[in-house]
């Protein structure tokens, strides 16, 4: 009967003992959860504000792009009608050196008529 007492207190301190021990390792697990579950919460908040950050940022890209075709667009037509003044321009003073050139032409045969008509 002394054994069988014995044996029962030694596997109750046994059993004791390893409840003890886990009972140390499940308050460890759960420590190690509840950081878990606060990091993961944390990263969730964190992922819906790069979601949101992200969207705005298409949208503003998107209306850049925009503003950039328009003033692309701008610039070309602003170009392309200095461009046509300037061609204008070009004609217009080709014209008129080809009417000074006539006139000097014009003068001269004047002058030698003139000339001709003094020496008679």
């Amino acid at each position: 009967k002394e054994i069988i007492t014995s044996w029962t207190k030694d596997h109750e301190k046994i059993i004791f003992a390893i409840t003890e021990q886990y009972t140390a390792k499940i308050r460890t697990q759960e420590k190690v959860i509840e950081k878990l579950e606060s990091s993961n919460a944390f990263l969730e908040n964190e992922q819906s504000r790069c979601q949101r950050d992200r969207l705005s940022l298409e949208i503003r890209c998107s209306a850049l792009e925009k503003t950039l075709n328009a003033r692309d667009k701008e610039q070309k037509k602003h170009y392309d009608e200095v461009m046509a003044r300037a061609e204008a321009a070009e004609e217009e003073l080709v014209a008129s050196r080809l009417v000074a050139k006539d006139c000097k032409r014009n003068n001269e045969m004047l002058e030698n008529k003139l000339t001709t008509l003094k020496d008679r």
